[in-house]
């Protein structure tokens, strides 16, 4: 029985034996539980900037659980697999006909101040892929695009002009936790937590008006050739309405094990 509690004859079994309590409201307490797995005092003070939550699991595959119902739409067969950072993931086979993305929504216009996209990819190919980004179809034009060039990761403007580099680089067969970040402008990118591995100043990342794609594939294979789908997995993507400091983007690699959020 919860320690602070008389024993009422409700808390005993038609035996006479005290009850054992499945959880805290069952017996007659309300907890609400941590709305992170780890480091909750450091990144809980953000949810109410969270603009999007993907787990990826089953049954939710597509579903945001930031509560601001922008569920995803998937292009040709993006798989759940058991094999995720934290339970599920999605993985993509590397062809154009497969990915997932959100149509329409004016929280992709014109990032330019304050944002955090973050997110678990593992991949099975160096060959250079959009992560995510802002694409149209059937045209040579995207908005931007975070992606990795077969060597490093990156963030890009339309027609390639680079934003953002890092410093490490690009491997196959293992989790690497990605973050991308900007406060008043000034934007940066992390890798596997530590410092910023590369800053800009005055960001505005460009925008058509149309779609945003995640782990490639666009609407069906778009240009530039980045947005021809994704060769690996993709787990835990968020994004909030706010920059992170250097503290809170290694409060979600967390060491490697990763702060994930439950809802």
């Amino acid at each position: 029985m919860p320690q602070g509690r008389v024993m009422l004859l409700s808390d005993r079994d038609t035996l006479g034996f005290p009850k054992r309590y499945s959880n805290f409201t069952d017996a007659g307490i309300i907890v609400t539980p941590p709305p992170w797995t780890a480091n909750n005092s450091i990144l809980s003070p953000l949810d109410g900037n969270l603009q999007l939550a993907y787990k990826f699991s089953n049954g939710e595959k597509l579903i945001d659980l930031s509560g601001n119902g922008r569920t995803l739409t998937e292009v040709g067969s993006i798989a759940s697999q058991s094999a995720g950072k934290s339970g599920y993931c999605l993985e993509g086979d590397g062809t154009s006909s497969n990915g997932v993305y959100y149509d329409n929504d004016t929280l992709f216009n014109g990032l330019d101040s304050d944002w955090t996209f973050s997110f678990w990819i593992y991949l099975d190919s160096l060959t250079a892929k959009a992560l995510m980004g802002r694409s149209q179809n059937g045209s040579p034009y995207s908005g931007w695009y975070m992606a990795h060039d077969g060597t490093n990761y990156k963030l890009t403007n339309d027609n390639n002009t680079g934003i953002l580099t890092s410093t490490s680089t690009v491997s196959t067969g293992a989790w690497a936790h990605i973050l991308y970040t900007c406060t008043s402008g000034n934007a940066s990118i992390y890798v596997n937590g530590g410092s910023a591995e590369d800053t800009a100043s005055s960001v505005t990342l460009q925008d058509y008006n149309v779609w945003c794609s995640f782990w490639g594939g666009g609407r069906g294979g778009d240009s530039p050739s980045y947005f021809s789908g994704m060769d690996g997995r993709i787990d835990e993507l968020y994004m909030w309405g706010v920059g992170m400091t250097q503290t809170q983007a290694n409060a979600l690699y967390n060491s490697g094990t990763g702060a994930f959020y439950t809802g």
